[in-house]
């Protein structure tokens, strides 16, 4: 086999890679295109026991909402407030049509639920998975 055949059988088979696959790993966010993230998936609650904790949260969210439906629980201990977001917005419906309708006690007292609007789920999100420092 002549040696330029060969060349041409070795190129086609494994083509050059790209020269310069990231360019820039930690680009700047304003340049990113924002991915494309499911809305309606917040909940907000106020007026929770002194005794509520994330976990008896994330139970009662995952009992209406189903098995594995809760992402991340953002509640302080003490704290009458907070937020749950869920892996799907069909979960965070679920979930909101069941609480807004039962009395269920979350740490001594029956708090009420409502669905973030889109501003507000944006910027729920952004503080949730943003670290407060900065990557090195």
């Amino acid at each position: 086999m002549a040696e330029a055949e060969v060349r041409a059988r070795v190129t086609n088979a494994n083509p050059d890679p790209d020269p310069n696959p990231n360019p820039n790993p930690n680009p700047n966010p304003d340049q990113v295109a924002e991915a494309e993230v499911e809305r309606g998936c917040v909940l907000a609650f106020e007026g929770a026991g002194a005794e509520a904790s994330r976990d008896a949260i994330k139970e009662l969210c995952a009992k209406h909402g189903g098995e594995g439906s809760v992402a991340f629980v953002e509640h302080y201990p003490g704290n009458a407030s907070g937020y749950v977001r869920f892996a799907a917005a069909a979960g965070a419906t679920l979930a909101l049509a069941a609480l807004a309708t039962s009395a269920e006690d979350v740490g001594g007292a029956v708090p009420s639920w409502r669905l973030l609007p889109e501003e507000e789920e944006v910027a729920e999100r952004y503080k949730t998975e943003t670290p407060p420092y900065p990557y090195p």
